[in-house]
């Protein structure tokens, strides 16, 4: 955009402008500074507004079972002895490798429950 000087003087990479001049800046002086500055030439904005660019949620695999989230990897005991362990609503459920699906205790286990039956594996 092209301005013109009302008043003092301006400096823009390395150069002063004085009262009366006119030179071509990116930025709206005349907006931002109206008793300095006058619009003189282009009226298109020179810096575009930033576009909105829609993103799209990419599909993230699911590890969930009935059993829940499995968290084996967190367990290394458990994997270790071919065990894998899920959590669902502050419990957890240590499984078989070969059968994700149904639970090696009776009861859901608390997280120190879980310990404890871990530390029982050899």
């Amino acid at each position: 955009m092209k301005f013109k000087v009302k008043g003092g003087s301006y400096s823009e990479a390395g150069k002063v402008y004085k009262k009366g001049d006119t030179f071509d800046s990116d930025y709206n002086l005349a907006e931002a500074f109206p008793f300095k500055f006058e619009l003189v030439g282009d009226t298109t904005p020179a810096v575009p507004k930033k576009k909105t660019i829609k993103k799209e949620k990419a599909e993230t695999p699911s590890f969930d079972v009935p059993l829940g989230r499995d968290v084996t990897v967190r367990h290394v005991k458990a994997a270790d002895a071919g065990l894998r362990v899920f959590y669902k609503d502050k419990h957890y459920y240590v499984t078989d490798k070969a059968s994700p699906e149904t639970p090696l205790h009776p009861e859901p286990l608390t997280r120190t429950e879980l310990v404890a039956y871990l530390r029982k594996l050899k």
